[in-house]
């Protein structure tokens, strides 16, 4: 039992300020699962890319070390907030679909930075080790846009998460 205390309490004292001193990705996924959630990660902030519509013509790379991760955060609440009114999909039917992708964007890219270290800043790095120099500065890559439907203000489909449901009221179970 003295064991099982030491851990939590080992647990509970890895939090500082914000962050989680223990990260599951580094600490407990083997590298398949790395290399998953890594693949998810990228996958992700290249969607925020494509839908950012104030990004001009920066390419990925300086976009990503440009990124306010802190408004990222601050979208990720909006949107988790939402999700858990009880109706979620009227409400990001009245933002639009540009604005809802944006926030939904933020709050996956959040809830993921959850298996790191809780802060989408520390997401970058392990997205720029991933993504080759090429990559990130090609012109292929520069030049997807957003598909044409986050584009207009067609009716909301929700995508799938990368995250498994969370538990929650019934009729939620971590779905909009």
């Amino acid at each position: 039992m003295a064991k099982i205390d030491d851990k939590v309490f080992g647990k509970m004292n890895a939090v500082d300020a914000g962050t989680i001193m223990h990260s599951e990705y580094e600490d407990e996924m083997n590298p398949t699962e790395q290399g998953k959630y890594e693949a998810q990660i990228v996958q992700l902030f290249q969607d925020s890319y494509r839908h950012d519509p104030h990004k001009g013509a920066l390419d990925f790379k300086h976009w990503l070390k440009t990124l306010n991760t802190g408004l990222v955060e601050e979208r990720a609440l909006k949107w988790e907030d939402i999700r858990a009114s009880g109706n979620a999909i009227d409400k990001l039917r009245d933002l639009g679909r540009l604005e809802s992708t944006i926030l939904e964007d933020a709050g996956l890219l959040q809830r993921l930075s959850h298996l790191h270290t809780g802060r989408v800043r520390d997401l970058i790095p392990i997205v720029e080790s991933v993504v080759p120099e090429e990559d990130m500065m090609g012109a292929a890559f520069n030049q997807q846009q957003a598909p044409a439907d986050v584009q207009s203000p067609a009716p909301m489909q929700p995508r799938q998460s990368p995250m498994p449901p969370q538990p929650g009221p019934p009729g939620q179970n971590g779905q909009y």
